[in-house]
């Protein structure tokens, strides 16, 4: 489930995201995602079901906050994030790992 909100990359995103849902929500892990979205089927029908948006070659959508292995960040101040790219990912874009042939990456 996304957050209802946008939120800058200095928010505590665990305080926004037990605010927004309970006390028991988390910040999805990359980690996770990657150990249960197994088949690209799997992975299309997740991006499809949150209501991932598609990032054009402008960085015209959102891109979503995640946690790797526990951590929030690859390296001050650049946090993990989510991008729904459809396997066709903007040539500036680091891509550390991928899900269903580079529909989603993060």
């Amino acid at each position: 489930m996304l957050t209802k909100k946008i939120y800058s990359a200095e928010t505590d995103l665990d305080e926004a995201v037990r605010a927004e849902y309970g006390a028991d929500a988390t910040v999805a892990d990359w980690s996770e995602l990657r150990r249960i979205l197994r088949s690209e089927r799997d992975v299309v029908n997740f991006a499809n079901f949150v209501g991932l948006e598609l990032q054009g070659g402008d960085y015209g959508c959102r891109n979503y906050f995640v946690k790797k292995g526990g951590k929030s960040f690859f390296a001050r101040p650049y946090r993990y994030l989510l991008a729904r790219h459809d396997g066709v990912r903007p040539k500036d874009w680091l891509v550390i790992d991928r899900l269903g042939g580079g529909y989603l990456d993060p």
